[in-house]
Protein backbone atom coordinates (compact mmCIF):
# COMPACT_ATOMS: atom_id res chain seq x y z
CA UNK A 1 0.00 0.00 0.00
CA UNK A 2 2.83 2.16 0.90
CA UNK A 3 4.29 2.05 -2.93
CA UNK A 4 1.09 3.16 -4.46
CA UNK A 5 0.83 6.07 -1.83
CA UNK A 6 4.73 7.16 -2.91
CA UNK A 7 3.57 6.03 -7.01
CA UNK A 8 0.84 8.41 -6.76
CA UNK A 9 2.44 11.29 -5.05
CA UNK A 10 5.68 10.61 -7.11
CA UNK A 11 2.76 11.07 -10.18
CA UNK A 12 1.02 14.25 -8.47
CA UNK A 13 4.64 15.94 -8.42
CA UNK A 14 5.80 15.59 -11.83
CA UNK A 15 2.24 16.48 -12.97
CA UNK A 16 2.62 19.91 -11.20
CA UNK A 17 5.81 20.48 -12.39
CA UNK A 18 5.09 19.40 -15.66
CA UNK A 19 1.75 22.04 -15.90
CA UNK A 20 2.33 25.20 -17.18
CA UNK A 21 3.08 27.75 -14.28
CA UNK A 22 0.30 30.44 -12.70
CA UNK A 23 1.02 34.12 -12.86
CA UNK A 24 0.33 35.91 -10.05
CA UNK A 25 -0.94 39.03 -12.37
CA UNK A 26 -2.42 39.50 -16.39
CA UNK A 27 -1.27 41.40 -18.92
CA UNK A 28 -3.92 43.70 -20.41
CA UNK A 29 -3.98 46.41 -23.21
CA UNK A 30 -2.77 49.85 -22.35
CA UNK A 31 -5.46 52.32 -21.99
CA UNK A 32 -5.25 55.00 -24.99
CA UNK A 33 -3.80 58.19 -23.33
CA UNK A 34 -1.09 55.81 -22.44
CA UNK A 35 -0.47 54.22 -25.65
CA UNK A 36 -0.13 57.53 -26.70
CA UNK A 37 2.43 58.88 -24.36
CA UNK A 38 4.87 55.45 -24.67
CA UNK A 39 3.96 54.28 -28.16
CA UNK A 40 5.57 51.29 -29.09
CA UNK A 41 8.03 51.03 -25.96
CA UNK A 42 4.98 48.44 -24.71
CA UNK A 43 1.45 47.71 -25.42
CA UNK A 44 1.00 45.41 -22.37
CA UNK A 45 -0.07 46.92 -18.95
CA UNK A 46 0.35 44.69 -15.32
CA UNK A 47 -3.34 44.26 -13.39
CA UNK A 48 -2.78 44.27 -10.89
CA UNK A 49 -1.12 47.38 -10.82
CA UNK A 50 0.34 48.97 -7.84
CA UNK A 51 -2.69 50.46 -6.97
CA UNK A 52 -4.26 46.90 -6.83
CA UNK A 53 -6.87 47.56 -9.86
CA UNK A 54 -7.47 44.32 -11.41
CA UNK A 55 -9.76 45.53 -15.02
CA UNK A 56 -8.73 47.68 -17.63
CA UNK A 57 -12.22 49.40 -16.65
CA UNK A 58 -11.19 50.37 -13.32
CA UNK A 59 -7.64 51.92 -14.81
CA UNK A 60 -8.98 53.54 -17.65
CA UNK A 61 -12.02 55.05 -15.42
CA UNK A 62 -9.82 56.46 -12.55
CA UNK A 63 -7.33 58.05 -14.96
CA UNK A 64 -9.80 59.71 -16.67
CA UNK A 65 -10.39 61.62 -13.02
CA UNK A 66 -7.26 63.40 -13.53
CA UNK A 67 -8.26 64.96 -16.78
CA UNK A 68 -8.34 68.55 -15.76
CA UNK A 69 -4.73 68.53 -14.43
CA UNK A 70 -3.53 66.87 -17.39
CA UNK A 71 -4.29 69.77 -18.92
CA UNK A 72 -2.40 71.86 -16.99
CA UNK A 73 0.87 73.13 -18.19
CA UNK A 74 1.79 73.99 -14.23
CA UNK A 75 1.30 70.46 -13.53
CA UNK A 76 1.83 68.23 -16.41
CA UNK A 77 4.73 70.29 -17.59
CA UNK A 78 6.62 67.94 -19.95
CA UNK A 79 3.92 65.25 -19.62
CA UNK A 80 5.03 64.93 -15.87
CA UNK A 81 1.88 63.70 -14.30
CA UNK A 82 0.97 61.98 -17.76
CA UNK A 83 4.06 59.75 -17.64
CA UNK A 84 3.67 59.40 -13.18
CA UNK A 85 -0.34 58.63 -14.05
CA UNK A 86 0.80 55.92 -16.63
CA UNK A 87 3.45 54.43 -15.02
CA UNK A 88 1.55 54.15 -11.71
CA UNK A 89 -1.82 52.89 -12.89
CA UNK A 90 -0.68 51.03 -16.52
CA UNK A 91 3.04 49.50 -15.73
CA UNK A 92 5.02 47.31 -17.79
CA UNK A 93 3.54 43.80 -17.54
CA UNK A 94 7.01 42.36 -16.76
CA UNK A 95 7.23 39.48 -13.37
CA UNK A 96 8.35 42.11 -11.09
CA UNK A 97 6.10 45.58 -10.92
CA UNK A 98 8.10 48.50 -11.68
CA UNK A 99 6.57 51.44 -10.20
CA UNK A 100 7.69 55.67 -10.71
CA UNK A 101 10.94 56.11 -8.55
CA UNK A 102 10.36 58.20 -5.20
CA UNK A 103 11.69 61.88 -7.12
CA UNK A 104 9.37 61.42 -10.21
CA UNK A 105 6.57 61.39 -7.43
CA UNK A 106 7.92 63.81 -5.69
CA UNK A 107 8.18 66.14 -8.71
CA UNK A 108 4.78 65.45 -9.94
CA UNK A 109 3.58 66.23 -6.48
CA UNK A 110 4.92 69.35 -5.65
CA UNK A 111 4.09 70.77 -8.86
CA UNK A 112 0.37 69.56 -9.01
CA UNK A 113 -0.35 70.17 -5.49
CA UNK A 114 -0.37 74.02 -5.64
CA UNK A 115 -2.80 73.81 -8.59
CA UNK A 116 -5.00 71.17 -6.84
CA UNK A 117 -4.94 72.69 -3.53
CA UNK A 118 -6.47 76.06 -5.34
CA UNK A 119 -9.72 74.09 -5.89
CA UNK A 120 -9.73 72.52 -2.17
CA UNK A 121 -8.00 69.17 -3.14
CA UNK A 122 -4.77 67.57 -1.77
CA UNK A 123 -2.37 65.47 -3.63
CA UNK A 124 -3.56 61.67 -2.94
CA UNK A 125 -3.17 59.64 -0.10
CA UNK A 126 -2.36 56.39 -2.21
CA UNK A 127 0.15 58.60 -4.07
CA UNK A 128 2.28 59.15 -0.53
CA UNK A 129 5.36 59.90 -2.52
CA UNK A 130 7.29 58.38 1.05
CA UNK A 131 5.80 54.98 0.83
CA UNK A 132 8.64 52.59 0.28
CA UNK A 133 6.58 49.49 -0.89
CA UNK A 134 5.22 51.55 -3.74
CA UNK A 135 7.89 54.49 -4.66
CA UNK A 136 11.18 53.30 -4.57
CA UNK A 137 14.52 55.59 -4.07
CA UNK A 138 16.42 55.92 -7.17
CA UNK A 139 19.24 53.69 -6.06
CA UNK A 140 17.31 50.76 -3.90
CA UNK A 141 15.06 48.86 -6.75
CA UNK A 142 14.33 49.51 -10.14
CA UNK A 143 11.66 51.63 -10.75
CA UNK A 144 11.01 54.89 -13.30
CA UNK A 145 12.86 57.89 -12.78
CA UNK A 146 12.71 61.05 -14.79
CA UNK A 147 16.55 60.87 -16.36
CA UNK A 148 15.13 57.57 -17.56
CA UNK A 149 11.95 59.44 -19.37
CA UNK A 150 14.13 62.15 -20.38
CA UNK A 151 12.62 64.88 -18.51
CA UNK A 152 14.70 67.11 -16.54
CA UNK A 153 17.68 65.73 -14.16
CA UNK A 154 17.75 63.77 -10.94
CA UNK A 155 20.06 62.68 -8.82
CA UNK A 156 19.84 59.37 -9.89
CA UNK A 157 22.72 57.13 -7.43
CA UNK A 158 22.38 53.56 -9.61
CA UNK A 159 21.30 53.94 -12.98
CA UNK A 160 19.93 51.43 -15.47
CA UNK A 161 21.08 50.66 -19.13
CA UNK A 162 19.10 49.71 -21.97
CA UNK A 163 20.63 46.26 -21.65
CA UNK A 164 19.69 45.80 -18.38
CA UNK A 165 15.88 47.36 -19.09
CA UNK A 166 15.89 44.68 -22.35
CA UNK A 167 16.99 41.76 -20.41
CA UNK A 168 14.31 42.35 -17.51
CA UNK A 169 11.34 42.91 -20.30
CA UNK A 170 12.41 39.80 -22.57
CA UNK A 171 12.44 37.36 -19.69
CA UNK A 172 9.18 38.22 -19.09
CA UNK A 173 6.09 36.34 -20.38
CA UNK A 174 3.39 38.57 -22.41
Amino acid sequence: MNRYLLLLLILAIAHISASPTIRPYDCANVPPMCYRLIGSKYTKMRLPNMLNHTRYEDVAADIKVWRPLLNSSICNAANQLKYFLCFTYAPVCVDKLISPCKSLCETVRDSCDPVMRQYNYSWPAFFNCNQPKKFHDDSSQMCINLKMLGIGKCSCKGSYTKKTLKALICKSDF
